[in-house]
């Protein structure tokens, strides 16, 4: 981003070389659900990572990142087939959709996935929509911004943990939020 935000340097890994027999090793029935990033689909071997989620039947938590329209047309069929989780930041959900509102953008995205979409606002906490209503949820104010980074993955985390106890999305998200904000004081 222009202030130098999410700017960092990649030196292509294991993480862009997947290979389909480490997910042969992979036993769907030791999970409960999966989370996966746009960098992980992004690169030439994403296909095997969505051929795994395709097989697995897991549910899945896709939080593509500034990434997301980088990332095969082809293959974000494939991936909004799954029926994922959507979880990104509005900036990134306005971007994709080309709408001008956080209510267009999280119908849009809906219409691709029929599933949640979850969209952070920052400063103004986060908001969900489940095919009904865009409901936003207040922050947790905090005194000082020490570092943002890692506070998407933070509240994504928290966010899939607490869907995993049961938490309805209101109460889940609220979590989250609160998760986000501890994950922001600290650098």
């Amino acid at each position: 981003e222009s202030g130098g935000e999410r700017t960092f340097i990649v030196d292509h890994g294991a993480e862009y070389l997947f290979q389909p027999e480490w997910f042969d090793l992979l036993d769907p029935a030791d999970y409960s659900c999966v989370y996966v990033c746009g960098l992980e689909v992004e690169e030439k071997t994403g296909d095997v990572v969505v051929d795994f989620l395709e097989r697995s039947g897991l549910p899945v938590f896709f939080a593509p990142g500034p990434r997301l329209r980088r990332i095969d047309p082809g293959l974000m069929e494939r991936v909004f087939a799954l029926r994922p989780v959507l979880h990104l930041n509005d900036d990134e959900a306005e971007e994709y959709t080309g709408t001008d509102t956080l209510e267009s953008a999280a119908g849009a995205l809906y219409a691709l996935t029929k599933n949640l979409v979850v969209i952070t606002t920052g400063e103004r906490g986060a908001c969900f929509y489940d095919g009904q209503a865009l409901t936003q949820v207040p922050p947790v104010k905090v005194e000082r911004i020490a570092d943002t980074i890692g506070a998407g993955d933070g509240h994504c985390g928290a966010l899939m943990a607490c869907l995993a106890r049961g938490l309805g999305p209101e109460e889940a998200v609220a979590k989250a939020n609160a998760a986000a904000a501890l994950l922001v004081t600290v650098k």
